[in-house]
């Protein structure tokens, strides 16, 4: 049971209050699967549900202008799902209908999702029995004084694979990454594969000329995070995506150090050389590095050379200054920071 795996894990269940249906499993199930394979369609139908506030004592009403004929077939098709009721059309353009209990108006605001992920998960396991353990949704438990949730775990091998899932007409928050994150952590660390699933396609890039596109923003923390995005484009292939994360050999990465850009100097030969201070732990000449500008990932690669003074080191320790150049990249500034990692591959057995 994913409780066992948590227990292990020194974490202790929350078991969570489940909110009253009216409509059955099944159908349910039958919900998220119409909603999870329609695509933009399944964008604009969840959006009109939004918008009409359904609920369990008072019918909404919908606007049909902005729903072609697959969104017209998609809304009966899940009114015979039974998760919304009293389905009519009306002369003016509109449509009413309401949720049947309060557990429907919480599948309709989001838990679809978390549903369909289910379905494809169950399904998959269904096709291939030894592609993973056990899996699980809406998991709840103590850290500290805190409380998480995963809203899908599946562990294979004693590994974990989690996900999140939003379902907001505006999904694209880092500090819902970062919260995913923090999740991993008591569950594995850097082992944890880590998932961000939505139903909403990306927004079109930014043309502002104030500051960097925010959209790219997040995904650059998602990177950062190693946390696989899967959005509306990709969600039709979550069942390929989580067989592929499953299967993959699982990267390991580990932060060893950081350094601070102190002076930038030109040298002959060398080219741009950063002047640097290793402001935490250590920075080793095999290591990885990356270069961040005001908190954005602007390089990655590896060091040409580590100095302390005139002679090339193996490492510099934190509190020491160093030189580096970095190996086909001179684009340094005073101020970026530089931070050192290894990586490690492990694989995933049964």
């Amino acid at each position: 049971k994913v409780g066992d795996y948590l227990a292990i894990c020194g974490l202790e269940v929350i078991v969570k209050r489940k909110p009253h249906y009216a409509s059955t499993p099944a159908g349910r199930r039958a919900a998220a699967r119409l909603l999870g394979q329609a695509g933009d369609t399944g964008i604009r139908l969840i959006a009109a549900l939004r918008e009409a506030e359904l609920t369990q004592r008072r019918a909404g009403r919908l606007r049909l202008a902005p729903l072609d004929a697959e969104g017209h077939r998609l809304l009966r098709a899940l009114a015979d799902t039974g998760v919304v009721v009293d389905l009519a059309t009306h002369g003016d353009g509109s449509a009413s209908c309401r949720a049947p209990a309060a557990g429907e108006v919480a599948f309709l605001n989001g838990d679809w999702l978390e549903e369909h992920v289910l379905d494809v998960a169950e399904r998959l396991r269904g096709q291939e029995p030894g592609l993973f353990d056990l899996f699980g949704q809406g998991v709840k438990f103590h850290l500290g004084a805190a409380e998480r949730e995963v809203d899908f775990i599946a562990l294979r091998g004693g590994t974990p694979l989690i996900a999140s899932c939003k379902s907001s007409a505006d999904p694209w928050k880092k500090e819902d990454l970062d919260e995913l994150a923090a999740v991993a952590q008591p569950l594995g660390g850097n082992y944890v594969t880590r998932l961000f699933v939505t139903h909403q396609n990306p927004p079109p890039p930014s043309s502002s000329p104030q500051g960097p596109d925010p959209h790219e923003q997040f995904k650059e923390q998602a990177r950062r995070l190693r946390i696989v995005l899967v959005t509306g484009r990709e969600l039709g292939r979550l069942a390929e995506i989580l067989r592929k994360e499953l299967l993959d050999p699982t990267y390991k990465e580990t932060l060893v150090g950081n350094a601070q850009i102190r002076e930038v100097f030109k040298v002959t030969k060398s080219g741009n050389v950063a002047g640097c201070m290793v402001t935490d732990g250590k920075v080793t000449r095999g290591n990885k590095v990356r270069l961040l500008r005001d908190n954005v990932v602007i390089h990655e690669g590896t060091l040409k050379s580590l100095r302390r003074f005139k002679d090339e080191v193996k490492e510099v320790q934190h509190g020491f200054e160093c030189g580096m150049a970095f190996e086909n990249y001179e684009d340094i500034r005073q101020g970026d920071v530089i931070e050192a990692y290894r990586v490690e591959m492990v694989t995933r057995t049964l």
